[in-house]
Order: C-alpha cells, then sequence, then structure tokens
C-alpha cells in the first residue's frame, strides 16, 4: 500500500487505545484537515485483512497539529476551535434541555402501556384524549413499520442484502413522540434536535417487540432468509412530518418456526 514516502511502517492493533495517535476520520474533525492535507504528514498504516475493509491510517498528533497550524495559520486555528467548543456547549444545552423535559414527563405522569405503548395518563381530559389518540395511531404507525421494513428484505441478484430505507409522510410530532414512548410531548420537548431533525437509534426486536428469527423474509428457493439487524434509526423532521426508517438486513439461515 503506497502512500509516498510518509509511511513510516506497517504496524498491527497494538496502536488502538493510544492517546498521542489518530485516524484519519477523526484527525479531520479535530484538526480541520481534508484528504489532500494528509499527503505529506507521516502515518502508520494498518493494513486490512481481507473482509474487513481496507487499510487504516494512523497519525501522530504532534503532526497534526503542526499540519493544522500551516494550513490555516494560529489565530484562524484558534478561532475555528472555539466556535466548535460554543456549538459543542449549545449540544450540551440542548440535550441537558430534552433530559429535564424528559424527567419532567415521566414525574408528571402515571405509567400505563396500550398494545405495548406506553401512555402517560394525566389528570386532564382534553389532553388525556390526545394523548390516547396519538397513541392509537403510534400502534398503527409501528405495524406498518414493522410490515413494511419486511418486505423491503431483498437481495441484490449478487446475493448480497438490501439496504432498507424508506419514508412515512404525514407523520404528526404527537404520534412520533407516541412511537417512542413519550406520549404526550407533542412539542418535542424531550428529544435532542440535530439541525431540522430528530434521530432515534434503537434495535430493531426492542422497538418492534419481536425476535430476530420473526424480524426476516425466507427466500426457500435459495435456502436463506435475510435477516433485519439489530441497528435501526429513525429520522424525523418536523417540519414536513416525515419520518424516515433505515436498517440493514443480513443472510441467515431460515429459522424452523418460519418454514
Amino acid at each position: 500500500d503506497e502512500r509516498h514516502s510518509t509511511i513510516m511502517s506497517v504496524m498491527e492493533d497494538r496502536f488502538y487505545g493510544r492517546s498521542d495517535l489518530m485516524r484519519t476520520t477523526d484527525a479531520k474533525k479535530e484538526y480541520f484537515l481534508e484528504s489532500k492535507d494528509f499527503d505529506s504528514i507521516p502515518c502508520f498504516v494498518q493494513k486490512g485483512f481481507f473482509g474487513c475493509g481496507g487499510s487504516t491510517y494512523w497519525f501522530r498528533k504532534v503532526d497534526l497539529e503542526k499540519a493544522a497550524l500551516q494550513k490555516h495559520g494560529e489565530d484562524a486555528l484558534r478561532k475555528k476551535r472555539e466556535s466548535r467548543e460554543k456549538r459543542n456547549e449549545k449540544k450540551r444545552q440542548r440535550s441537558e434541555e430534552a433530559r429535564q423535559a424528559l424527567k419532567e414527563l415521566q414525574t408528571n405522569k402515571k405509567p400505563a402501556k396500550i398494545d405495548g405503548i406506553e401512555v402517560c395518563v394525566i389528570d386532564n381530559t382534553e389532553e388525556d384524549q390526545a394523548r390516547e389518540k396519538d397513541t392509537k395511531e403510534a400502534k398503527l404507525l409501528k405495524k406498518k413499520l414493522l410490515n413494511t421494513s419486511k418486505r423491503a428484505l431483498k437481495m441484490y441478484p449478487n446475493g448480497h442484502p438490501m439496504p432498507i430505507a424508506f419514508d412515512i409522510p404525514n407523520v404528526s410530532a404527537g404520534v412520533f413522540a407516541a412511537l417512542l414512548d413519550r406520549a404526550g410531548d407533542r412539542e418535542l420537548k424531550t428529544f435532542e434536535k440535530k439541525g431540522a431533525y430528530i434521530k432515534h437509534f434503537d434495535k430493531a426486536p426492542s422497538f418492534f417487540n419481536s425476535t430476530r428469527q420473526k424480524l426476516c423474509k425466507p427466500y426457500p428457493m435459495d435456502s436463506v432468509a435475510v435477516t433485519m439487524c439489530d441497528g435501526i434509526s429513525l429520522t424525523y423532521k418536523p417540519s414536513t412530518k416525515i419520518l424516515t426508517f433505515k436498517g440493514h438486513g443480513e443472510i441467515t439461515h431460515i429459522p424452523g418456526d418460519v418454514w
């Protein structure tokens, strides 16, 4: 693997966890560098094994700091870091506000569940009715997500599983909150927003209250099944009311109870 004369040596896993080294992806974010900037920075190379991706490049932080100073200059680099710290502080503030709102929501409710979806029970008839309506719609939405995601468990002609990605339009904020066991939070105060979006990561079996054996689509002709992997994501955009579901599958044997 050639990388001009900057390759210092080919190393193994021994550098994981070392505080004086950093990988390319992290170095780009930390030192505000671009791919072309790394051509002149000395590095160690960890060769990738078959089926495990390409090589990993490790850089010494002292070399990265020099490259960042050379690229941006001392004043500009300091301003970039100050701006990043301000952004991070705002993120921490939003996270704390969401945590406090969730704590308040949980404090002011009597826990109850309808068909596996948590409901907030507060002594307010009008709010109770709205909350119950959101919860019922969330139940139907979860079934729709399950059925649509299972239909999306497909394979390419080469046998590789296709990614799962689809949109559900017209999802109200109240229904989205109820879908994630936060019924009553129609203003989405308990969620940490990232720009215009709210992102939630979950595990498919727990989200669908099912087992991996049932989250699959059998292909008897090929004697295999495409099974949904644990990791799924839900991305919601309140301004458009669009909910995006993403996941992926893997090739497995056909479970006995699916035949």
